[in-house]
């Protein structure tokens, strides 16, 4: 199960026996299961007894062997593999063979399931396609919206940077991706120009986890097992059409709320899968700019689209009366606009705040103090001299860290320091330079730091 992909016949009876376990008395006579398997393995946040799947859990398996081959280039089985099923050396593009082994194919299943659900951190650029790759978010596989411009088609994220430098060229950026600038740069490139990282996306650490691996091969697997069969056209009145009815399916996944949103006018377009759900989606559907005609200086769109839909799905279950994807987003608009006109805005009374000193720019801070012993006339005396500077565009306080831990490893280099121990109050930062696989967030600053360590006689973090 580890290694190969089980046929469908052999899942299904391993499935059949656990079901006559659970259902079956000792006597070995047959007994009604009351409960579809589906809802079994569901997990019990959901309503479910969390009971294995096993085609699911053997593919998160085969991707868990996926991403080894992966993570470990030099490895011999990535060698022997590669050597054979893909001259090319490129396992996350090479197509499958015209005789490929049992074993060869279940690994492609794997990895399958790992590009549909890995993104990129940047480190040098060099080999991320700006609209092929999944490169700007760390949390969600994202890339700019094309088409791309026809002499633009080729572009590399290395292209964005500035020449001889691993620092973004904003220019460029207004030029190019005017709309994604601010996505860009939360983004910390590496300095030192290490390689770009391919990380798992479902879990913090980045790193492939084979219970993060199920939960995405169960969701696939129950998609799959509910789209009923010999129905080309999807009656919106049957989910109601055999598929539950879920909060989740009736706004995001069913074929008219994906056309609802499809022709909604906001940028970016929605295009959601069975793996999304409405909880975590919500603050990027209330945050999508408003494109015109529609009118809305103010407030989001997405709540209204919701109602809309909530509506027209009662309208055609009680009334027998449907309506159109556009329909559906002329009365939101609509209803947006009656909205914002008869909200009426109180002022708010301005107080006045005290005036406070403002630290200038580009001024080095300096802090001392000093202990005196009054029966030995002795003093103690100590100071800090401090370099304050401050940095836009940084999405965590985990990257505030490690971009600050940078600076100063970088100055210290600077001093010509040969020997330093560096101490700091967050452990996550701590953990992923003294692991072998970083956060994804901090892989281009862990990156830039260890590269600097090397030029210490004598180096630590604590």
């Amino acid at each position: 199960m580890t290694c190969f992909q089980l046929p469908v016949s052999l899942c299904q009876q391993i499935q059949s026996a656990l079901t006559r376990f659970w259902w079956d008395n000792s006597s070995g006579s047959n007994k009604i299961a009351w409960i579809a398997w589906t809802k079994l393995i569901l997990p019990k946040e959901q309503g479910g007894l969390d009971f294995r799947d096993i085609q699911s859990i053997n593919d998160a398996f085969l991707a868990k062997l996926s991403w080894r081959i992966i993570r470990n280039p030099e490895s011999l089985l990535r060698r022997i593999l590669l050597g054979k099923y893909c001259p090319t050396g490129d396992f996350l593009t090479c197509p499958v063979s015209s005789a490929p082994s049992h074993g060869w194919c279940g690994i492609l299943v794997g990895r399958d399931i790992i590009l549909e659900n890995a993104g990129w951190a940047v480190g040098d650029g060099a080999n991320l396609s700006v609209w092929e790759s999944p490169w700007l978010s760390l949390t969600q596989r994202e890339r700019p919206m094309g088409p791309a411009p026809k002499h633009l088609t080729n572009l590399k994220v290395a292209d964005l940077f500035l020449p001889e430098k691993n620092e973004w060229d904003l220019a460029r950026i207004n030029q190019w991706l005017p709309f994604e600038e601010e996505k860009i740069r939360m983004l910390k490139p590496s300095l030192s120009g290490a390689p770009d990282k391919i990380f798992w996306l479902k879990s913090a650490s980045g790193e492939y986890t084979t219970k993060t691996g199920y939960a995405i091969a169960l969701l696939l697997h129950l998609d799959q097992a509910l789209i009923p069969q010999g129905e080309p056209d999807y009656n919106w009145k049957q989910n109601l059409c055999g598929l539950s009815e879920s909060i989740d399916h009736l706004f995001l996944h069913c074929k008219f709320a994906k056309e609802v949103w499809k022709s909604a006018p906001v940028w970016p377009s929605s295009d959601y899968s069975g793996t999304v759900d409405l909880r975590s989606e919500w603050h990027s559907l209330c945050t999508r700019k408003k494109l015109p005609p529609t009118g809305l200086s103010s407030g989001a769109l997405a709540p209204w689209i919701l109602w809309q839909l909530w509506k027209a799905r009662n309208s055609l279950i009680f009334k027998d009366k449907g309506f159109s994807a556009t329909e559906v987003i002329s009365m939101a608009i609509a209803a947006a606009r009656e909205w914002n006109d008869n909200q009426h805005k109180t002022p708010v009374l301005s107080r006045s705040q005290p005036i406070r000193t403002i630290p200038q720019e580009r001024c080095v801070l300096v802090r001392s103090d000093a202990a005196w012993s009054e029966a030995n006339n002795i003093a103690g005396l100590g100071w800090i001299v401090k370099s304050q500077s401050s940095r836009r565009f940084v999405g965590s306080p985990l990257v505030a860290e490690g971009l600050a831990l940078r600076e100063a490893v970088t100055k210290c280099k600077e001093l010509g320091l040969t020997r330093v121990r560096f101490e700091s109050d967050c452990d996550q930062l701590i953990k992923a330079l003294t692991s072998d696989y970083p956060m994804a967030a901090l892989y281009g600053i862990v990156s830039d730091i260890k590269s600097v360590a090397l030029s210490f006689e004598c180096i630590s973090f604590s």
